[in-house]
């Protein structure tokens, strides 16, 4: 009898689970998406996703929820005009900023992790998260623990 692994098994239901990932992801977005039907792009309304789980049964968690635990969530912060040229005329990348404020916060609050900061931020070094917190004037979480860790090596 020739049965499939594990592994081939996983790589066949890659495509399928992104796919499902890519119509779960528009519907919560209120994005159309571009499918494939009779030999031509078709565009499908949000409204007219139809998402299914594993099991083919239809979703059962809130799209919105459930794109935001798989993808992430998006953040929308409208500003009175005149904030937004007033920071404009301070800042090079207004929304870089904002995200760069709301990192700073999460990691001074406990909420976010250096390793988290940098990936949220796409910096490339932990010196980079550090210059950062540093710019903010907010000290590194450091114990006593992570001073032994770093004498040992």
């Amino acid at each position: 009898m020739n049965r499939p692994n594990a592994v081939g098994l996983a790589i066949d239901d890659a495509p399928r689970e992104a796919a499902r990932d890519a119509r779960r992801l528009h519907k919560a977005l209120a994005n159309p998406m571009a499918t494939w039907k009779d030999g031509q792009v078709v565009w499908v309304q949000p409204e007219d996703i139809q998402v299914v789980t594993k099991d083919n049964g239809p979703e059962g968690r809130d799209p919105r929820r459930a794109a935001a635990v798989r993808w992430g969530m998006r953040v929308t912060i409208q500003l009175p005009a005149d904030i937004s040229a007033a920071l404009g005329d301070h800042w090079d990348d207004v929304p870089r900023r904002s995200l760069e404020a709301i990192a700073v916060d999460a990691y001074r609050t406990g909420a976010l992790t250096e390793a988290q900061v940098r990936r949220l931020l796409g910096l490339d070094t932990r010196f980079q998260v550090h210059a950062l917190l540093k710019a903010h004037h907010v000290p590194l979480h450091y114990t006593s623990a992570d001073l032994e860790d770093d004498l040992r090596t």
